[in-house]
Order: structure tokens, then C-alpha cells, then sequence
């Protein structure tokens, strides 16, 4: 997979949570892309949250020479 082709289905991603129409939701989107060096990668996220309206999703990918990962955070708006 090329880093074109993961664009490419970011770009779908957020299509798709624009569908959803979840008005009072504001989405974050956080996508880390590098290269396979064998050296390893810690990710951290901080934020204000609740927990009874509030959520995520995460996914990854890795072959052997990139690594992707993507979080997507819905953060209900009051």
C-alpha cells in the first residue's frame, strides 16, 4: 500500500463521518505516517473528555516500510 492509497482512504473516512451529520459532534482526526526503521514510535493523546458522550476509533497499518496510524476522537459539543 502506497501512501497515495492511504490518503486516499482517509480522505474517504472523513467523507463518510460527514454523511453522519452528527451536528453537535466535532470530530478530530489524527493520522501518524512514517517509515519502518525498526526503531519503534510511542503516540500519545491528551484531552478533556467525557465519558458518557464522547468517543474514538483507531486503526493501523504496517508493512515493511511505513507505518500508519489513525485516530478519530468525537467530542460532543455542548
Amino acid at each position: 500500500m502506497t501512501t497515495n492509497e492511504i490518503l486516499l482512504r482517509i480522505k474517504s473516512v472523513l467523507s463518510l463521518l460527514t454523511k453522519l451529520n452528527f451536528q453537535q459532534y466535532k470530530y478530530i482526526v489524527n493520522v501518524v505516517l512514517g517509515e519502518q526503521r525498526g526503531a519503534g514510535v510511542k503516540i500519545g493523546t491528551r484531552c478533556l473528555w467525557d465519558a458518557e458522550a464522547d468517543d474514538y476509533a483507531h486503526g493501523n497499518f504496517i508493512n515493511e516500510t511505513i507505518f500508519c496510524v489513525a485516530c478519530v476522537y468525537a467530542v460532543f459539543f455542548y
